[in-house]
């Protein structure tokens, strides 16, 4: 298997959309790579996390492709992607506890 690239082929708006947001050129915090299947979305995604690791920048990744995503389960997943990060975790303390008593209310009605 040959070894992965360094580099996106085909995907630099991506790249270069993750470059402003890491380097705070942007007003948003969210980056959203969409398109039809096979063109490289998880590629790109795979190495834009790579990247963050790599610069200790907390993120948050949601693949769409699963088929149970719902807001209330992509709001969770953003928030399991940020609290890995041990600086973030006590920012969202009572995040949880909300979170748990809203799916209650989701469930009664």
């Amino acid at each position: 298997m040959p070894e992965s690239q360094p580099f996106i082929v085909g995907r630099q708006s991506e790249v270069d959309r993750f470059a402003a947001l890491v380097e705070g050129r942007t007003d948003h915090w969210l980056l959203n790579v969409y398109g039809p299947g096979g063109i490289g979305k998880t590629v790109v995604c795979q190495k834009l996390v790579a990247f963050a690791r790599q610069i200790q920048l907390p993120y948050a990744m949601v693949d769409g492709f699963r088929p149970d995503l719902t807001p209330d389960r992509i709001l969770y997943a953003v928030k399991q992607g940020l609290v890995a990060d041990q600086q973030l975790a006590d920012s969202f303390s009572s995040f949880e506890q909300q979170f748990q008593e809203y799916l209650i209310v989701k469930v009664v009605l």
